[in-house]
């Protein structure tokens, strides 16, 4: 039964990987039909991710009312219903509507999955839920990419993702008595403290972690937004090359949560997070000082798998550093600094490559990463210390 449950928590996550990535991956195929400016893509992606840090804050609140496993089977149904929705969109406007229960789910997921893996499951399991996050990630341009190609129709690829959520939602649905048992265990889930902002934000250790997370993220999204455009501009390769180095730093962050799940039985989490950083910094100098395409894949691939143990295993830890009691509003606070990372870190280095250039990519990584390496080493001392 508790095989069922984890492949059930997995499967909840995974539900939120697949519309990170919309609608970008066929705006090209949207925009036009609907009469809108390329350029207004940023306004659907500033929608979701806005809902979606409301849906981080506010996670710990939601609990005081409802249950876990109902939250999320909700959620999964109201992200399937706004893909659904999307399929049959004819507007921009019902376009953004739609954006926002989309983000909110997400949101909502995001935080209380995470704290309740956190709390209840070990670390390895952290890892590899991040690691089905990554797959879902990866499954949605390909689900994209087959409705558009077989059916000449951006439309029939949200049909097939909205029945993959609804599919989903029955699952979760039927399985609801196995969220009150944790961990296999006997024991009933506990009632999560909530707290205000102002009393959480005091907590000894809590904005070191919130550095981290947004560091983190800074990194990791800048790379996903701007990685391929270095590549093309600063190494001179193809557009196509450029797009593969994408689809290896995805490859080495999804293999790497693999990998880190078995060697969490082995090293603490904070040393899988030391062992990750001296990983991306060897991916980014062969990055930097190579130019074939196989070292720059590789180096891509590197960068990718050193992210890797970064957010789980800075996750996993919420409760030992801040107490079972408060980790649900911890982990909402964390996730929505991550996301306000998400958001303002590539927009900043788009403006300065408007003045200094793409050459400041490396530069502007290891600025993010020293921070988020500095808040983890700050975090782990104050954890030593208590």
């Amino acid at each position: 039964m508790f095989l069922v449950f984890l492949i059930i928590i997995y499967l909840s996550y995974a539900c939120i990987g697949m519309p990170f990535c919309l609608p970008g991956a066929v705006w090209q195929s949207m925009y036009a039909g609907m009469a809108v400016p390329d350029s207004w893509l940023g306004i659907v992606s500033m929608i979701m991710m806005c809902c979606n840090i409301i849906g981080n804050t506010y996670s710990g609140k939601l609990l005081k009312y409802f249950k876990p496993g109902l939250i999320v089977t909700l959620c999964v149904f109201m992200i399937g219903a706004a893909l659904f929705g999307i399929a049959i969109a004819g507007s921009f406007v019902f376009l953004c509507i739609l954006a926002i229960p989309l983000g909110m789910g997400m949101g909502f997921i995001d935080a209380i999955v995470n704290n309740y893996v956190a709390v209840y499951f070990k670390a390895k399991h952290m890892s590899w839920l991040h690691c089905c996050w990554g797959l879902g990630a990866m499954a949605s341009p390909a689900i994209l990419s087959y409705g558009t190609g077989r059916y000449n129709s951006w439309r029939w690829g949200y049909y097939a993702m909205g029945v993959v959520q609804i599919a989903v939602t029955i699952i979760l649905f039927l399985t609801l008595p196995l969220w009150k048992l944790a961990s296999g265990t006997s024991e009933p889930v506990k009632e999560t403290a909530v707290k205000k902002f102002r009393d959480l934000i005091r907590i000894k250790g809590l904005k070191a972690s919130l550095t981290a997370f947004f560091c983190d993220c800074s990194v990791e999204m800048t790379v996903a937004v701007w990685g391929s455009s270095y590549l093309f501009v600063v190494k001179n390769i193809s557009v196509e090359a450029a797009a593969q180095g994408l689809s290896m730093y995805y490859l080495g962050q999804t293999l790497g949560r693999l990998f880190s799940g078995f060697l969490t039985l082995r090293f603490s989490n904070h040393q899988l997070i030391r062992a990750g950083v001296v990983v991306f910094v060897i991916g980014a100098l062969i990055t930097v000082f190579s130019s074939g395409i196989v070292f720059l894949m590789g180096g891509f691939f590197l960068i990718g798998m050193g992210c890797a143990p970064f957010f789980p295993c800075l996750m996993h830890d919420t409760p030992n550093h801040f107490g079972k009691e408060n980790s649900q509003s911890a982990v909402g606070l964390q996730l929505a600094s991550a996301n306000i990372g998400c958001v303002a870190a590539p927009p900043l280095f788009g403006l300065i490559t408007a003045y200094i250039g793409y050459g400041m990519f490396p530069l502007y990584l290891g600025i993010w990463l020293t921070g988020m390496i500095m808040a983890a080493e700050a975090l782990q001392r104050k954890q030593l210390h208590s």
